[in-house]
């Protein structure tokens, strides 16, 4: 499911160095300012997950470094970690020992038991799949849940705040020019997810309304970061409904209908 220049960046992208992956080096904000902020992202993520239960499916699992995301199946039984970087998901088996199964290779081409998982995340990767997969690669994750189960899909806006303001984009680009330089994206329009309604109840939620990279242009780092940021996540927190709309990230929750 995924692109095949997605794939050769991810081969090597999870090169640890201060303890810090490749992938979080380049694209997250790891200053002071920002860790309380991410850290209740993270968990506003979770809040959409159930707190328990037998098998939990991370889709494009990475090497599970962050804590935070570890925390996610805690309490599940088993957490079937799918990716295609055998650096990714034999970092992952260090953390989660016999508690994890690892799944090598694209999920349209794995054989899983369908309504078989109480959670089904796919986190910051459905936007690097090929557009005209990306609706496969949905559905095929509503085939494996059971009935009554969320699937979790952090993604995208189309259009976010950024580009409401003229010219800031193409200013962010100028003065972050290593912003573009990621593996293949691709963000459909918020009317996409109508498609699966058919299947599943659909809600949009607020995630975090920058990119990280232009977290770093800007808050300013230190005190008044903190504060900046701290205000973001309480409008956030009172306006859902738009930031899920207008924020750069946002999670999409599909629970199976017939539970």
């Amino acid at each position: 499911m995924s692109n095949q220049q997605t794939r050769d960046f991810y081969e090597t992208g999870w090169d640890l160095s201060g303890g810090v992956n490749g992938d979080t080096r380049r694209w997250g904000d790891l200053r002071p300012c920002s860790v309380d902020y991410v850290h209740r992202s993270q968990l506003r993520l979770m809040s959409c997950m159930p707190a328990s239960g037998e098998n939990f499916l991370d889709v494009g699992s990475g090497p599970l470094d962050d804590e935070d995301y570890r925390a996610f199946s805690k309490n599940f039984r088993k957490r079937y970690c799918v990716d295609f970087s055998q650096t990714a998901l034999d970092r992952a088996r260090q953390k989660l020992g016999d508690r994890g199964v690892y799944l090598r290779g694209d999920l349209l081409d794995l054989d899983l038991p369908p309504d078989h998982f109480d959670c089904v995340l796919c986190s910051d990767a459905l936007f690097h799949v090929e557009a005209d997969l990306q609706e496969r690669s949905v559905r095929k994750m509503l085939t494996v849940a059971r009935p009554g189960a969320p699937v979790v899909i952090t993604y995208t806006n189309h259009r976010g705040l950024v580009d409401l303001v003229p010219g800031f984009r193409e200013l962010l680009q100028v003065k972050l020019p290593h912003w573009a330089a990621h593996p293949y994206y691709h963000s459909h329009p918020q009317d996409f997810w109508r498609r699966f309604e058919g299947e599943a109840e659909v809600r949009l939620h607020p995630r975090r309304t920058l990119e990280s990279l232009v977290h770093k242009y800007l808050v300013p780092d230190g005190e008044a970061g903190r504060e900046l940021l701290e205000l973001l996540y309480q409008a956030e927190e009172a306006h859902p409904d738009f930031f899920a709309r207008y924020g750069f990230y946002y999670t999409v929750v599909l629970r199976k209908r017939g539970g």
